[in-house]
């Protein structure tokens, strides 16, 4: 049998894969099309039978209600290149004056430690606390060993917090979002507000990959999961 005799095989074979290829393709993307379907159908609902009936929340009716205590937790590792200028970023700007901030921090970690204690000697709401075991641990572990150090200080200062969030080293904080989580709390268990990545350059891949993974999640995804009552991750919110 000659070459010329084995193209018709090869390309039979070759389209078998395309097909085979195409249909794994359509399969994954079932469940993308779904809550692209949902999540337009919830668009149309709201702006026909919600919208009509309910005006937009202004920032008067942000500032109105009592300021409840609020605790910001931020755990932290290797985080001594931002971890300074994000907590004077946040004290700087948010709108909210009944609040501290806690930083969880390891004992292996001393540069991360120096740059939280350079802020905490400046202001009376900003505390740290030193996980027991060298890191890095996870998340989870340091969240654990700074609610057990809010407890202590809520001890010792007679306070009662109402309203924990959860924030990451290098995040900017918007300045009404602790208005937001005070409007809402105790109306509403926990408060999950999207994340809008810093845009860089077209040659970062990562950053870029980061800009279009929160985008689909956090305004479409936990958008879609709220509308059919099902759980939603929790990264960084008010509760």
């Amino acid at each position: 049998m000659s070459f010329s005799d084995l193209i018709p095989f090869v390309l039979l074979i070759i389209t078998g894969l395309l097909v085979l290829v195409s249909v794994v393709f359509v399969v994954s993307g079932l469940d993308d099309l779904f809550i692209d379907i949902a999540y337009n159908v919830r668009k149309i609902y709201r702006k026909l039978f919600v919208m009509t009936k309910h005006k937009p929340l202004t920032e008067e009716q942000l500032l109105e209600p009592d300021e409840q205590p609020v605790a910001i937790m931020i755990p932290s590792w290797d985080e001594s290149p931002v971890i300074r200028r994000m907590i004077e970023n946040t004290l700087k700007s948010v709108n909210y004056s009944n609040y501290h901030i806690f930083v969880g921090t390891y004992p292996n970690d001393p540069a991360t430690g120096r740059e939280v204690e350079l802020v905490r000697e400046q202001f009376d709401n900003v505390h740290r606390i030193v996980c027991p075991k060298d890191g890095p641990t996870n998340k989870a572990d340091c969240l654990n060993w700074v609610y057990q150090g809010i407890q202590m200080f809520e001890s010792e200062r007679n306070i009662k917090f109402q309203i924990y969030v959860i924030h990451d080293s290098e995040d900017i904080i918007h300045p009404l979002s602790l208005k937001l989580y005070n409007y809402l709390v105790p109306r509403k268990d926990m408060i999950q507000l999207p994340v809008f990545p810093i845009e860089t350059g077209w040659s970062n891949f990562t950053a870029g990959h980061y800009i279009d993974e929160f985008s689909e999640n956090h305004f479409k995804d936990l958008v879609v999961r709220e509308f059919l009552n099902k759980s939603i991750p929790l990264p960084c919110s008010g509760v």
